[in-house]
């Protein structure tokens, strides 16, 4: 009995070869997209706790000023306690005798020119 080439089932060489070219050159735009989603995400994260931090210590000392208008506040470069022991704030509080801005600029570490600013003004009650 002889078997017959066109009766076998399966793939040939030819349409493996096909569907492995069309996969790549779907998948390479796909593999590219990883790692701007994570240096994405690691930006947002970076730029989201710098704020949360910020808007912390601007509450702080805005406190701290309505309850002793005179002292100074002003720091520079100081880190944050654990877990964000990577971020650093710097305060600037003006001399205005009656009404005093409080500036505060937090980053982390790896991106020092990346600040977060904040302002808030306080008067003297």
């Amino acid at each position: 009995m002889k078997k017959s080439l066109k009766s076998k089932t399966g793939f040939s060489f030819l349409e493996v070869l096909a569907a492995l070219v069309i996969l790549s050159v779907a998948l390479i735009p796909i593999m590219t997209w990883v790692p701007t989603s994570i240096a994405t995400k690691l930006k947002t994260e970076r730029e989201t706790s710098a704020s949360f931090l910020c808007q912390n210590k601007i509450e702080e000392l805005h406190y701290k000023l309505i309850n002793n208008f005179t002292a100074n506040y002003n720091a520079t470069s100081v880190p944050f306690n654990s877990p964000f022991q990577d971020y650093s704030y710097t305060v600037t509080v003006d001399s205005n005798t009656t009404l005093k801005t409080i500036s505060v600029s937090v980053w982390h570490s790896e991106t020092p020119l990346k600040k977060i600013t904040y302002y808030v003004k306080v008067a003297d009650r």
